[in-house]
């Protein structure tokens, strides 16, 4: 039967227990006809099998008490003991630049349309028109899930227009948002959670800011030394990038584990299109001026041949889905495949995408090739190097399936 020793959790298989029976029966009359033909033959395999089953229920309880390999209903169970619930769906995000008169200001909460979708995006927070006329600020879709925004979508402003702002656009394509947590995801998040009370500044900023509303991701970089890093940090300073969650929360988050002394890199002037800065209080409500960025959104095409007399155009709907997918939560269907998408900071090449599409393509035709590029008239490249507050974004939209 299942045993679980220091080492985990073992079991006996349907055929050791049939071999078990069967000894046991001709220990007692060694003449017994026990063929699987026989009467006794088959009633000693349904018990073998029954025996079996319960085996492999003994391990499937054994799994679910382990974080690692909960799914499911029994992972959100063990978040729970942590407080720590699987987060809903969250919202798609992208960089909105507003035009108009020099110093006109565009409030927090100014609602733009997708003039392809009709969604609504909101400022995340408040601006004001440089000297030249134009300002940047992230917006957040207002309805949850995977809302696309392709360049330049993002183009109409949606009700009262604020004074002196003649139009807006989306220089690159949105973060797209995502249904209600997956497993991987959620497993990944609880993992970092549960180190709020480290000791460790990092995991700790870590653990506070993924547990905000919304925040899809979260990079943190340290610079420990005196002269500017390579990355272009500060002395002594930490950069916390985050795709995701209301500015006001993520200061907060910030505000809570935040040492006294170290920089946020809020001097820098090459990232002042992606950097949110604002006022926010310490635990204790102590006032606290603090700075965090936003990714730099890098829309990725890709373009795909297919070699198939079976796929339909369908099956390029569900291939582009699928690469999508794949993109914001890796590869879940089974196991020996990353569970994670593509990070802040992480180069994308085209061997990684051939997983989702050859998901759906299996045995019913054949990839030819696959290329990726930023530019739609040039998709030639199998890599695309993503800097360091970068973020790789895939649409639909901008993936082209041939068939030949």
């Amino acid at each position: 039967m299942a045993a679980v020793t220091s080492s985990g959790v073992t079991l006996t298989t349907t055929q050791e227990y049939l071999a078990t029976l069967k000894a046991g029966y001709l220990d007692i009359d060694s003449s017994w006809d026990l063929d699987s033909s026989t009467p006794d033959g088959m009633a000693l395999q349904i018990w073998a099998e029954a025996l079996g089953n319960l085996d492999e229920l003994v391990t499937s309880v054994y799994n679910t008490l382990d974080p690692n390999s909960a799914v499911g209903l029994q992972l959100d169970r063990i978040g729970a003991i942590s407080n720590i619930p699987r987060a809903v769906a969250t919202y798609s995000t992208c960089t909105a630049t507003f035009k108009g008169n020099p110093n006109a200001p565009v409030p927090a909460g100014t609602t733009i349309r997708n003039t392809l979708t009709d969604t609504l995006w909101a400022t995340d927070g408040a601006i004001t028109l440089g000297s030249d006329g134009t300002g940047t600020v992230g917006v957040t879709c207002t309805t949850s899930g995977a809302q696309t925004a392709n360049v330049g979508e993002l183009s109409s402003i949606y009700g009262s227009v604020p004074a002196g702002v003649t139009s807006v656009t989306n220089p690159v394509a949105a973060s797209v948002g995502d249904a209600q947590e997956g497993d991987p995801d959620y497993r990944f998040r609880r993992n970092v959670a549960v180190a709020t009370r480290s000791s460790n500044v990092i995991d700790a900023l870590y653990s506070a800011v993924y547990l905000v509303t919304g925040v899809k991701q979260v990079k943190i970089y340290e610079n420990t030394r005196t002269i500017v890093d390579g990355n272009g940090l500060m002395p002594k300073s930490i950069m916390l990038i985050v795709d995701g969650g209301a500015d006001a929360d993520i200061l907060a988050a910030f505000a809570s584990v935040k040492s006294p002394g170290c920089g946020d890199n809020s001097d820098r002037t090459d990232l002042d299109a992606y950097m949110v800065t604002g006022l926010t209080a310490t635990p204790s409500g102590n006032p606290v001026t603090l700075s965090f960025f936003r990714p730099q959104l890098v829309t990725v095409y890709e373009d795909m041949s297919i070699t198939s007399s079976t796929l339909s155009d369908s099956d390029k709907t569900t291939i582009k889905t699928q690469t999508v997918s794949y993109s914001l939560e890796g590869f879940t269907q089974t196991s020996g495949f990353i569970k994670r998408g593509f990070q802040i900071g992480e180069s994308v090449t085209a061997g990684r995408l051939y997983t989702p599409a050859n998901y759906v393509v299996a045995g019913a035709g054949m990839i030819n090739s696959l290329y990726i590029g930023t530019n739609p008239g040039a998709v030639t490249a199998l890599t695309v190097p993503i800097a360091y507050n970068q973020l790789a974004v895939i649409n639909a939209e901008n993936i082209n399936i041939t068939y030949e």
